[in-house]
């Protein structure tokens, strides 16, 4: 039987948004490299209690208030790794290296994955994206779409998606070339749904592929500055994913109005779906914003969705 080695880590959040991280011991595997602060789930302890005792061991803070962060699984010849990572965004004390490890505070947009191991990776692209993905509705008025974007910019989206298949590429194009600088300007990234062929890069535009596209793929589709992400709907697509896009969409959860005759998921599958992706996963299909904690607690890093993010 495989040996499971359940593993607890943190991002520590401070008040201005930036992320405790420590240096690993030279002598160590992968030394010298940053990482986040954690350890090993003893028998029988939950994870909560891990947390909570690892911060105090290693930092000597107190853990008040966090949520889930990511999920992360890795199988290995002799061992099974789970990396289950919270963030904590309220704690009691100064943290200071209890072990001689140097700390620093940075903004996870200058976290560079060169210099962390490489199992930390989705944990930085996690802690870069928000919890909501504002999907744009089908509509053929151009305007309707600009009053969209605009009220989710107000609304303070960070991650909207154009999608609009219905319209020729060149349409959809110059309509997210009109509202790429409004994004630009407050840090807020538009997917745009166009081929992989078609799409040009500008400030505040990312890239989201179909689950066709994503299959298609060879390598990444575009270079690691520019957000990458696809739809996906079956656990060898999540596969496919974390080979080549940045972050996924995986549904539906749950029946939708716009595919009534698709079934959906439910929770428990779409975990057991998601437990083997090692990339940041959006659950999709009939949710609303009040569905965000159980989308965490099944290990998403937010929803997305259509009439439940409208403003």
């Amino acid at each position: 039987m495989t040996k499971v080695i359940h593993v607890v880590a943190a991002a520590i959040a401070n008040s201005q948004g930036l992320i405790l991280v420590a240096k690993r011991p030279d002598h160590v595997h992968q030394g010298g490299r940053w990482e986040f602060p954690g350890g090993k789930v003893e028998a029988g302890e939950a994870s909560e209690a891990a947390l909570v005792r690892e911060l105090q061991e290693e930092l000597g803070v107190e853990a008040q208030a966090w949520q889930p962060l990511i999920d992360l699984h890795h199988q290995y010849p002799d061992k099974h790794v789970r990396l289950q990572v919270f963030k904590v965004t309220a704690y009691g004390g100064e943290p200071y290296g209890k072990e001689g490890q140097p700390l620093r505070w940075l903004h996870p947009d200058q976290m560079q994955a060169e210099d962390f191991p490489a199992a930390n990776v989705p944990i930085i692209q996690a802690l870069k994206l928000p919890s909501l993905l504002a999907i744009s509705p089908l509509s053929e008025d151009e305007q309707q779409l600009e009053r969209w974007c605009l009220a989710q910019l107000a609304a303070g989206r960070k991650l909207l998606q154009l999608r609009q298949p219905q319209w020729p590429v060149a349409q959809r194009l110059a309509l997210g070339r009109r509202l790429a600088p409004f994004c630009a300007e407050v840090g807020v990234t538009l997917m745009m749904n166009v081929p992989v062929q078609a799409y040009q890069h500008q400030p505040g535009l990312g890239l989201h592929l179909t689950e066709a596209e994503l299959r298609a793929c060879r390598q990444r589709p575009q270079p690691t500055e520019v957000w990458c992400s696809a739809s996906c709907h079956s656990p060898d697509a999540l596969a496919l994913a974390q080979k080549w896009v940045d972050f996924a969409l995986l549904g539906p959860v749950l029946a939708t109005a716009s595919h009534p005759e698709q079934p959906g998921l439910g929770w428990p599958q779409w975990q057991s779906w998601v437990e083997s992706a090692a990339l940041p996963v959006y659950a999709l299909g009939g949710l609303l914003e009040q569905d965000l904690p159980q989308a965490r607690e099944a290990g998403a890093q937010g929803i997305a969705a259509i009439r439940g993010l409208q403003c």
